[in-house]
């Protein structure tokens, strides 16, 4: 596992406390090394799950991922209580952009694809602090939006399919990372 110190911008948001970047299982995360997260046995919902994607998604994305994460964490012994008698305040954000993955020529018959990839970003906040003490965001291929034959100009098909919402398989990753509750 590396780790990276991270600084600028991100730090100002978690104090003066070092920040650690750590890429495993697709989860880029970000944490207080100081902060007494063994301690932690009661969370909240600092606000409802948000998300920045179409609206045919929107219902169904941000039932699931906030069902997951409050099953997970009470898989774990957290106990999910009022927001004025939690230790911790959650703050879940869903979404969607798109990338271009570059393919060699003798693997693939499409040259270029246009993926689109879900993002959950998942915050945790001390509640009497009032300040962010860990994060984490974990990426998912989505579907192929389009896709383009290789040559000099590349032109891109449209490619019709549904998105793939992977909330569990997000959510999983995520929580696997969080240093809260027993593992």
């Amino acid at each position: 596992m590396t780790s990276l110190v991270i600084l600028g911008r991100r730090a100002a948001r978690f104090g003066a406390a070092a920040l650690f970047l750590t890429a495993c299982t697709g989860v880029e995360r970000r944490r207080d090394p100081d902060y007494p997260f063994a301690a932690v046995t009661t969370y909240a919902w600092k606000e409802p799950a948000h998300f920045t994607g179409t609206n045919e998604d929107k219902p169904y994305v941000l039932g699931e991922v906030t069902t997951e994460i409050d099953a997970a964490l009470k898989q774990r012994g957290l106990q999910r209580v009022e927001k004025g008698e939690a230790q911790v305040l959650l703050s879940a954000v869903v979404g969607f952009d798109r990338r271009l993955l570059r393919k060699e020529p003798q693997y693939s018959v499409y040259r270029v694809e246009d993926i689109e990839h879900a993002v959950l970003t998942v915050q945790v906040f001390d509640r009497l602090q009032r300040r962010s003490v860990w994060e984490a965001d974990a990426r998912r291929p989505l579907r192929v939006v389009a896709h383009a034959f290789g040559g000099a100009v590349e032109r891109f098909t449209p490619v019709d399919e549904p998105r793939v919402w992977r909330i569990e398989e997000m959510v999983g990753d995520v929580v696997a990372e969080l240093p809260l509750g027993a593992r």
